[in-house]
């Protein structure tokens, strides 16, 4: 399929065949109303009246909309989004107040044989000033972002995240794990989700799988953002859990207990293969060994710790001196059994489910 995503506010499209409906896709896109209240603070002309730099603050914030719903478009395999809906609402709330921008449209497949692919192309090649005028900045961020003096300060988030700013995402990290023990680091990791949301999905996961496998010191962060941006990708943990590291095993292990946005034929293989995997990964061995008691002469069965090499008694679930299990598991991690339980469930559901739509 090609990049270009067709929308329109009608119900069909002329000359376009639809030959499947995919589904309603929604995208929110939240200012605070200081950002407008600033427009028009310092942008209002002699007569009081809207001006090009409001007007263009409204329509990036409506073309960011759209470039959502075209993105919920292809992770379901839509080539068009029709019946396009924009809505401008007020939302407030422990004393903010929120300006909300919400699309929605219904995602489908849909064929042409009139259309010239590369006449489309050709026709959205084209600059205007004020996509210069952001080339122009995002130039210059890119050549400051390695400072060690720069400052990730609201100007930097409001530019990085209206203009989808992707080649920063690795800078975004390293932010996040330099502020970690500051005072508004709270703030700082809602920005970053809100960052990996809206640039590119493949960008973003790829820099996320690789932080929670290398980081230790903001990995229950990036695992959040992970689970509330739906970045939950099967592909990418299948890679971590067959790495050599028990760390990234058992960070697979954490992430597969938390569910995608939606799920798709491709998911079932997955898990399937998933829960064979392991089965076969993680199938208790235990290392026995048997020694007679000093005063009784009777035989004794222990097990032979995998992380300290600490004998313990066969009816020890963790081991005495680490605290781990026979698979080198502490109490408090999940463990393999659990995801796996999980995920022969969620694949009995999918089953089900998926052929039922199919059938219908």
């Amino acid at each position: 399929m090609n990049d270009i995503i067709v929308v329109s506010t009608t119900s069909s499209l002329e000359g376009w065949e639809i030959q499947k409906y995919l589904g309603t896709v929604t995208f929110h896109v939240v200012e605070g109303t200081s950002f407008f209240s600033d427009f028009f603070a310092k942008y209002s002309d002699f007569w009081g009246g809207r001006n090009k730099s409001y007007q263009n603050a409204l329509a990036s914030i409506k073309n960011e909309a759209i470039a959502g719903l075209k993105l919920k478009a292809r992770e379901l395999n839509a080539n068009c989004v029709i019946g396009i809906s924009i809505d401008f609402d007020e939302i407030s709330g422990k004393d903010k107040q929120m300006f909300m921008v919400s699309a929605i449209g219904t995602a489908v497949y849909a064929k042409n044989d009139n259309i010239n692919i590369q006449e489309m192309y050709a026709q959205n090649n084209k600059l205007s000033d004020s996509e210069l005028e952001v080339l122009l900045q995002k130039r210059s961020l890119l050549n400051k972002i390695n400072d060690p003096e720069f400052k990730f300060d609201d100007k930097v988030w409001k530019f990085i995240i209206s203009n989808k700013i992707h080649k920063v995402a690795n800078s975004v990290i390293n932010y996040l794990e330099s502020s970690k023990d500051s005072l508004n680091f709270e703030k700082i990791i809602e920005l970053s989700g809100r960052y990996f949301m809206q640039i590119d999905k493949s960008v973003a996961k790829k820099v996320l799988y690789d932080s929670f496998a290398s980081t230790d010191t903001i990995k229950n962060v990036i695992r959040r953002i992970i689970v509330d941006g739906s970045f939950i990708d099967y592909h990418y943990l299948f890679q971590l859990l067959k790495s050599d590291d028990m760390k990234s095993q058992k960070r697979a292990l954490e992430l597969l207990k938390f569910h995608k946005s939606f799920y798709s034929i491709d998911d079932l293989n997955l898990i399937n293969q998933l829960v064979k995997y392991i089965k076969d990964q993680f199938a208790i061995e235990l290392d026995i060994v048997q020694e007679k008691a000093k005063l009784s002469g009777k035989v004794q069965n222990y097990w032979i710790c995998k992380s300290c090499d600490f004998k313990n008694k066969e009816t020890d679930s963790y081991c005495i001196k680490c605290q781990k299990d026979s698979l080198g598991f502490s109490a408090l991690e999940t463990k393999p059994q659990q995801v796996l339980d999980l995920l022969i469930n969620k694949a009995i559901i999918l089953e089900e489910e998926l052929n039922v739509q199919e059938i219908q």
